[in-house]
């Protein structure tokens, strides 16, 4: 024979206390956590009632799904995900994020690309211990929502946490929303709904970056688009899914690079962009007599522009002018080369013989390495591409 009492008890009194069944429990946490997990009860003690069994449901699962022993005042310092409709829309459920990725429930994630001026795409390399796609790149930034973010402000979050970036949302750019369905290691599963952003990260900024090594990512580096998308075609085992993706599908590529010639040669100005697309598309067919459609004209080579003595030059928007590689050559468009010439211990040069198909100056002598600035307005920058492109 069995009797069981439940003690009524004020809000003064609902502070961590413990039963014969179940260790302290956090109602503080409890009380946090019901803010975003359903449960229809009368009062509040039968809500925080009901959720302890609900912890307990959890317990059972962590061990038998995950073989892993968890109290319940551990189980509350767990990460708690919302759980989602395929619509979007919010269940009023929520779950520990690791039952989520074992059960494969729907929930709710961000991913970025941070690009700079020269149209370069900062990737990171995800760390062999990750459970979900180990060993490849991912994006610039990322996470899950925690209870209670929008994506916007889950975003912001996960930016300043991993890479300690303040997003300037004048440079923060919606791409759009995106479903995942992925397998990983040790049972993961990884359902979510995410929403792509583009940030255009300034030069201060990219040099302040520091990685979260603790949250998996064990480096960082900055690809060109263009070399990102051909090893993304090349090599997609390199790449975790939702990279490759972006970088194959061509209106999210062209999407990534108008944001950037957009934001940092443009001043944001649409308007401004569209009449240069438009004008550039004229004068390749009188310059060259070459058609070029708009997504044409956004993968080619761009030049920044300069006067006679290697001075950019601005925009009405106080941006700096580019022109098409294409263009800038076929009207002598002012435009910035770097030259190295490699002397070793004796004082002699490295000289490079120019192939004998090239277009210009065939079979000629050169410098050593030379390279075309590009979008590069650092010359110590252009210098080093350079030696590294044609000398490795």
């Amino acid at each position: 024979l069995a009797s069981i009492f439940i003690s009524p008890f004020s809000d003064e009194e609902l502070a961590p206390y413990e039963t014969s069944s179940s260790p302290v429990v956090d109602v503080d946490q409890i009380k946090n956590l019901l803010t975003y997990h359903r449960i229809e009860a009368v009062t509040e003690e039968e809500a925080i009632a009901q959720f302890i069994e609900q912890l307990k449901a959890w317990q059972v699962e962590y061990k038998t799904k995950l073989n892993k022993e968890i109290s319940l005042e551990k189980l509350l310092e767990e990460e708690f995900f919302e759980i989602i409709n395929e619509d979007g829309s919010l269940t009023g459920m929520i779950e520990p994020r690791k039952l989520v990725h074992v059960d494969g429930d729907l929930h709710r994630d961000n991913r970025m690309f941070f690009i700079n001026s020269r149209l370069e795409v900062l990737l990171q390399w995800r760390d062999a211990t990750k459970d979900m796609e180990p060993s490849c790149w991912g994006e610039s930034a990322g996470g899950h929502l925690a209870l209670g973010d929008s994506y916007l402000t889950g975003a912001l979050r996960e930016a300043r946490e991993e890479l300690q970036v303040e997003i300037d949302q004048k440079r923060f750019f919606r791409i759009g929303l995106y479903h995942d369905d992925l397998r990983g290691n040790k049972g993961a599963w990884n359902r979510s709904q995410y929403e792509r952003w583009t940030y255009l990260i300034n030069t201060q900024e990219e040099n302040a970056m520091v990685p979260d090594v603790a949250d998996g990512i064990a480096g960082i580096a900055f690809k060109s688009l263009s070399e990102a998308r051909a090893l993304a075609q090349a090599q997609p085992e390199l790449f975790a899914k939702s990279v490759r993706g972006a970088f194959q599908d061509e209106e999210i590529y062209n999407q990534l690079i108008y944001s950037a010639y957009l934001g940092f040669y443009f001043g944001g100005d649409k308007e401004l962009f569209e009449q240069a697309l438009k004008q550039w598309q004229k004068e390749y067919k009188s310059l060259l007599n070459k058609d070029v459609t708009r997504e044409g004209l956004l993968k080619t080579e761009f030049f920044l522009v300069t006067d006679s003595k290697g001075n950019f030059l601005k925009n009405k928007k106080g941006n700096n002018i580019i022109r098409p590689r294409d263009l800038a050559h076929a009207d002598g468009t002012w435009h910035r080369t770097a030259f190295v010439l490699f002397v070793n211990e004796e004082g002699k040069i490295l000289i490079a013989i120019r192939g004998k198909n090239e277009k210009k100056m065939p079979s000629a002598r050169d410098a050593s390495a030379a390279t075309n600035l590009g979008l590069l307005a650092d010359d110590k920058e252009a210098v080093l591409k350079a030696a590294e492109q044609k000398l490795y």
